[in-house]
């Protein structure tokens, strides 16, 4: 008698053992879609700030062929003055409104294998983007954070700097 509990009590054990090994999975597996998302939304944001103020593209590649130097160095350009006042984080945000709109929803697919059904807590998450300047202008605060009721609780913040930034012209 006294082993059949031992062996009740041992099973009981090893299944809240793997119960909790799977759910550990599923969670590690769902943080990653998530941290897929965001890494995603950062690197087209970064190729958008490297590429601004690109005069010429390559039309079978996309890739920036020559750049607007020459209107950081106008001084009648819009460029130039975003520059001397060190703001051209902010004419980027203002150039490329669509692709820097914030607060901004992320679409993002949680992954599970076939024939598996995703809980509805899971498919609710939902990660907002919101954009921010520094107090000079020439940088971009970009954060992502998960909403209530999310189950996990994930925030990202990263900073962009325009490529544009490094042509502007030194003080006199």
């Amino acid at each position: 008698m006294l082993s059949l509990v031992f062996i009740l009590l041992s099973l009981a054990w090893v299944t809240r053992i793997t119960t909790n090994a799977q759910v550990a999975a599923r969670n590690g597996n769902l943080v990653d879609s998530i941290y897929t998302s965001i890494n995603e939304d950062i690197e087209r944001l970064r190729k958008a700030a490297v590429v601004y103020a690109c005069a010429s593209f390559d039309a079978s590649t996309g890739d920036c062929l020559a750049y607007s130097t020459a209107s950081a160095i106008d001084a009648s350009s819009s460029f130039y003055i975003s520059c001397t006042g060190n703001s051209v984080a902010q004419k980027m945000l203002a150039d490329q409104a669509s692709t820097f709109a914030t607060p901004t929803t992320l679409v993002w697919a949680p992954d599970a294998p076939a024939g598996v059904a995703i809980p509805s807590s899971i498919r609710a998450i939902t990660i907002t983007r919101t954009i921010s300047q520094d107090t000079d202008k020439s940088r971009i605060f970009v954060s992502y954070a998960t909403a209530a009721p999310s189950p996990l609780n994930i925030t990202v913040t990263t900073i962009i700097v325009p490529q544009a930034q490094a042509w502007c012209p030194g003080p006199k």
